[in-house]
């Protein structure tokens, strides 16, 4: 039992989704171009609103703001492209497609 919370306790502290958090600026900046792109997709406000907090929550737990400046501006955009992807797929899911 003395092991396991040895375990335990080394690996919440060395986790990296227990540390991230973006800041509440860049937050603000995700959210509103979230709003922006979301608006050409001809939803209802309520389900755009959603949708825009749903991905930056998302990115929210899972990045900090040097993680998701690495990723977005990385020459590489297949990164970005994926995180993209797989975000939009899951935040429909999660909030419907409803018009």
């Amino acid at each position: 039992m003395r092991k396991f919370l040895k375990i335990l306790t080394i690996s919440l502290l060395c986790s990296n989704i227990s540390l991230a958090k973006i800041s509440e600026e860049y937050y603000e900046i995700l959210y509103e171009g979230c709003m922006e792109t979301a608006k050409t997709k001809k939803r209802s406000p309520s389900v755009t609103k959603r949708y825009c907090i749903c991905t930056t929550d998302y990115m929210d737990k899972r990045f900090t703001d040097n993680s998701l400046d690495k990723i977005l501006q990385d020459s590489n955009t297949k990164a970005a492209d994926d995180l993209l992807t797989n975000l939009s797929s899951y935040c429909n899911r999660k909030v419907g497609n409803t018009k």
